[in-house]
């Protein structure tokens, strides 16, 4: 019996001890179902912002959440998008962001925008507008428009848009520029400029022009590409130019610019650093004034010259830079476009070292319908803000016949001579065969006897 006792009593602890487990495991199990219940009620709070989103606009297309917006989105094109949402109830700091995600570039460009914060009021409808810009590389696909209406606390509504992106028709995109020996130039020597097109666009592009400038030296230099086939790149040949010997030490600014389609153009900025010349003059001199810079010594002549019509005349302009500093000089021709066709070789403006000579030629070349006798026009030399006028004349005459055009003139006559000479002698022939065939056919008659 104290057995049986001492058994019953120790079944009872056990059984105490198990009722005690199950309460506490009772106990946790509802405090995990509590913690999940918070969870999931906030988590609905959080996306329960009490906003309707009335209209969104891009491009001033209205967007579609539910289709594949069909509007013409191309590479490089800019994004105009405007968000028009009300409120069932005041709200504060609102700001509304647009996102275009799964682009690769994503980590260097984000294509993206957001709204400054801004207060609602409940029932009345507020208008955002968000821009950015696509990249001219990127990918033609399709791509989710979001748009996030969020708050300080989190809450927010997300609405999904799907666009496609297409190629443009004509689109070129500098990827790199090469300078040589380096973005680091010693002023009078040459920098070799290679640039590297890139055709994104669908059309193949011909005649391509690669124009590389310094404006503040007033230097520049071109290279043209014959074709660049749709999503081929090509490098430009070494576009050359030289430094000016005296150019200020310091960073410039370098233009390249790419011209296509006729109309189309593509300008990137670079800068490079100029280094001072020990060679220059005013490095070992005093300091010159900016007139004494601008000295020049133009001379044109002769002065009258025969212009015959067809023939034309040249009148040389020699061009010296007797300043200390490089110069730009350019030429213009007045006076003569009504009687004759001016043309400037091998160009119209040049930029002269100090101490350097170049020669140019204007070409004078009277119209057929130009009046005989003398005609007066002029040439002006500007160089910087100066300028040089020389008042000239070309006597217009009729072009006078060279040995080569008698000659040709002489074997014209000739030819048409011989060939009269051939038809008469083609018609004696004839009729001679003529005659001859008569006479046969009357011997056979004569010839002839009849039964």
């Amino acid at each position: 019996m104290f057995i049986y006792n001492l058994l019953l009593q120790e079944d009872n602890n056990l059984t105490k001890k198990t009722i005690g487990g199950l309460r506490k495991m009772t106990k946790k199990l509802i405090s995990i179902v509590a913690l999940l219940i918070v969870a999931i009620l906030a988590s609905s709070l959080a996306t329960a912002l009490p906003v309707v989103i009335e209209k969104v606009e891009l491009n001033d297309d209205a967007l579609d959440p539910n289709a594949v917006n069909d509007e013409n989105i191309e590479r490089g094109q800019s994004l105009e998008i405007e968000v028009k949402i009300s409120s069932l109830v005041d709200l504060d700091d609102i700001e509304i962001e647009a996102v275009i995600k799964a682009n690769k570039y994503n980590s260097r460009e984000r294509l993206s925008d957001v709204t400054r914060t801004f207060d609602m009021v409940a029932n009345r409808s507020y208008r955002k507008f968000l821009e950015f810009n696509l990249p001219e590389d990127v990918e033609t696909d399709e791509y989710q428009l979001r748009i996030y209406i969020s708050d300080r606390d989190g809450d927010e509504i997300t609405q999904t848009y799907d666009i496609a992106v297409d190629e443009i028709d004509n689109l070129l995109a500098i990827n790199d520029v090469t300078f040589n020996p380096s973005r680091t130039v010693t002023a009078g020597h040459a920098l070799l400029t290679l640039v590297r097109v890139e055709n994104m666009g669908e059309d193949d592009e011909e005649g391509v022009k690669i124009t590389v400038n310094i404006p503040e030296l007033a230097i520049s230099g071109s290279d043209y590409i014959d074709e660049i086939e749709s999503d081929d790149e090509i490098t430009s040949e070494e576009i050359y130019f030289r430094i000016p010997t005296c150019a200020t030490e310091g960073t410039y600014d370098v233009e390249v610019t790419v011209e296509y389609d006729k109309y189309e153009e593509t300008t990137e900025v670079f800068a490079i650093d100029v280094v001072e010349n020990d060679q220059c003059p005013a490095s070992t001199t005093a300091p010159t004034t900016s007139e004494d810079a601008q000295k020049s010594l133009v001379t044109v002549g002769p002065a009258s010259q025969e212009a015959n019509i067809g023939v034309g005349a040249v009148y040389p302009v020699t061009i010296t830079n007797a300043g200390s500093t490089s110069e730009q000089y350019s030429i213009e021709v007045t006076g003569a476009d009504e009687w004759a066709t001016v043309s400037i070789n091998p160009y119209s403006a040049t930029v002269l070292q100090s101490g350097q000579t170049e020669q140019l030629y204007v070409f004078v070349t009277p119209n057929k319908e130009a009046a005989m006798g003398t005609h007066m026009f002029a040439i002006t030399v500007n160089a910087g803000e100066k300028s040089e006028q020389f008042v000239l004349s070309a006597n217009v005459a009729k072009a006078q016949s060279s040995t080569f055009d008698n000659l040709k003139t002489g074997l014209e006559v000739g030819l048409v001579v011989l060939v009269v000479l051939l038809v008469v002698l083609g018609l004696i022939i004839g009729f001679r065969k003529m005659r001859s065939k008569e006479g046969d056919e009357e011997q056979k008659d004569l010839g002839q006897t009849y039964y």
